[in-house]
């Protein structure tokens, strides 16, 4: 068993940098000013608290005192701006950076091979809005995947993604992690449900993605990632528009046979778009479902008039 995970760990510390304690010490000093020390955590107890998830080789190597990761400071930020601070902070220090859910993750991916900072996204776990017209739910990133399916029970809803993880997953490990469930066959995977993201970049700050489903068109911001492009500060999920990534029937319920009778169908926050839609005239109608059909990754077809 020993030299078997001697294998793991060639292969982990086969990845490893080493991080200048200046830069550490300097990043540590300005995280504490920034955030306050109750944000800011280097108590070796703590830290040894994130040295594995559920990826054997690490709870093996913890169980035995001797991990194969660790990180040098914990923070728990309280505020979405907070997360862009220590991006900004470890991104002037050259510092590397770990965000960390739910902990339940199966191939160590929250673990910080490389020392540096974990980010503890679980205290932002409000639910911002749950809009029962447009069936979306906006919530932010360190949202228990239990917690977030309780909550939309209590108003007879659910959230399509429903993983093995759950009681211990967070809304923003779904994501990074590219997640499916046993629900997935029916709506997809939890990027086929990701209307948009609030994201903090290193060097950018806050941004926000467009506000459009999933599509064909190649790489997108709202495409999960490995860090390299920003933090998920909070999403916006949703399930499927079925007819621009998939086909009919459309609507969340399968109400509409049609894209055209899909858009007329829409309130609430699409209201003014519907209604321009209706404005329209029979050939402009047409003119513009052939373009929405062009998104799709089925065939293109032609529209009948």
């Amino acid at each position: 068993m020993q030299s078997y995970l001697s294998s793991y760990e060639m292969s982990w510390k086969g990845f490893m940098t080493t991080i200048s304690q200046g830069a550490l010490a300097d990043a540590e000093a300005a995280l504490t000013s920034a955030l306050g020390e109750a944000a800011v955590i280097t108590t070796p107890v703590v830290l040894g608290d994130y040295t594995a998830d559920t990826y054997w080789p690490a709870l093996y190597a913890k169980a035995a005192g001797t991990p194969i990761a660790r990180p040098d400071v914990v923070v728990r930020p309280r505020t979405e701006e907070d997360v862009a601070t220590v991006l900004a902070i470890a991104h002037e220090q050259r510092i590397p950076v770990v965000p960390w859910g739910g902990g339940s993750g199966t191939q160590g991916g929250s673990l910080a091979i490389n020392g540096g900072i974990v980010i503890d996204l679980r205290s932002l776990a409000e639910v911002i809005e749950i809009d029962e017209t447009s069936m979306t739910v906006t919530v932010q990133a360190g949202k228990n995947g239990r917690e977030l399916e309780a909550q939309l029970n209590t108003r007879g809803l659910m959230l399509p993604h429903y993983p093995a993880s759950v009681e211990w997953a967070t809304v923003g490990g779904y994501i990074a992690a590219r997640g499916s469930g046993v629900l997935s066959t029916r709506y997809g995977k939890i990027e086929d449900l990701v209307l948009s993201l609030r994201v903090a970049t290193p060097a950018g700050g806050l941004m926000e993605t467009i506000g459009v489903p999933r599509h064909a068109m190649g790489p997108e911001l709202a495409d999960p990632h490995d860090g390299e492009m920003g933090l998920a500060r909070d999403v916006f999920l949703t399930r499927p528009l079925w007819g621009l990534a998939e086909t009919a029937p459309y609507l969340h319920d399968g109400r509409a046979a049609t894209i055209p009778e899909a858009i007329l169908a829409h309130g609430g926050d699409a209201q003014p778009q519907r209604d321009a839609f209706a404005a329209l005239s029979p050939d402009d109608q047409a003119n513009l479902h052939l373009f929405l059909l062009s998104l799709t990754r089925e065939p293109k077809v032609r529209v009948a008039r």
